[in-house]
């Protein structure tokens, strides 16, 4: 929904709007961290670049978004990768 799609998409499918990036540090504000298997959350912004940076999550369905600060090796081990949606 943050990203305006026309329709609402899953962790899986919003591989097919939206191109990985090449590393977590080209990662902008309103790109995605997503698990394609699990979960997905938008960045907002590097708290220490390269290391750890706030995004927004929904942790539990039909929940309020929070910001939540993440180390971004963790999520790499987790399987987690950055995507851009496509044609920005």
């Amino acid at each position: 929904m943050a990203w305006a799609l026309p329709t609402s998409y899953t962790t899986s499918s919003l591989l097919s709007v939206s191109t990985e990036l090449a590393s977590f540090d080209d990662l902008q504000p309103g790109d995605a961290i997503n698990n394609a298997s699990w979960h997905v959350m938008l960045f907002k912004r590097w708290v220490e670049p390269g290391v750890s940076f706030e995004a927004y999550e929904e942790r539990d369905y039909g929940s309020v978004a929070n910001v939540y600060v993440w180390d971004a090796q963790l999520l790499k081990q987790r399987g987690y990768k950055p995507y851009q949606r496509n044609g920005l």
